[in-house]
């Protein structure tokens, strides 16, 4: 299966997971040439991926705004919810209330585009469909 897109800001993390399970196999632009078209579908024709560079600056600007928007309070919560810690545990860790800690959560939650903690851990560690890149332990 190919998509064909008009916008990169259609791309969102479902189409960056269909790709990562092998379901989709390219993305093109469909103001692209024929001649275009045609080596698109050589390449996936052959088992190779096929995106277009649009589409790959997109999903590159947004890892980079994921990773760089993220704070370095955030970014110790979600270092203590990926080795288990409870809402409760980190809100003591860091000397913090619980409901900043799931303050904290949420907006994790939505940077990183995953419906709870299992999903966030998973990301964080590499081992979520899809994956974006980690953060970087405190840094930003």
């Amino acid at each position: 299966m190919m998509e064909s897109r008009t916008e990169p800001s259609l791309i969102d993390s479902e189409v960056i997971e269909l790709i990562s399970i092998g379901v989709m196999a390219g993305i093109f632009s469909a103001g692209a040439n024929g001649e275009l078209l045609k080596k698109a579908v050589r390449v996936v024709a052959s088992g190779d991926l096929w995106l277009d560079h649009l589409t790959i600056k997109h999903i590159l600007t947004q890892a980079v705004q994921v990773r760089t928007s993220v704070t370095r309070q955030e970014s110790e919560i979600a270092e203590l919810i990926t080795r288990g810690y409870c809402n409760k545990e980190i809100a003591r860790e860091l000397k913090i209330a619980e409901a900043t800690v799931k303050s904290h959560c949420n907006r994790l939650f939505r940077k990183y585009n995953v419906s709870g903690r299992l999903q966030l851990g998973l990301k964080l560690k590499g081992n979520y469909p899809g994956n974006m890149p980690r953060m970087s332990n405190g840094t930003n």
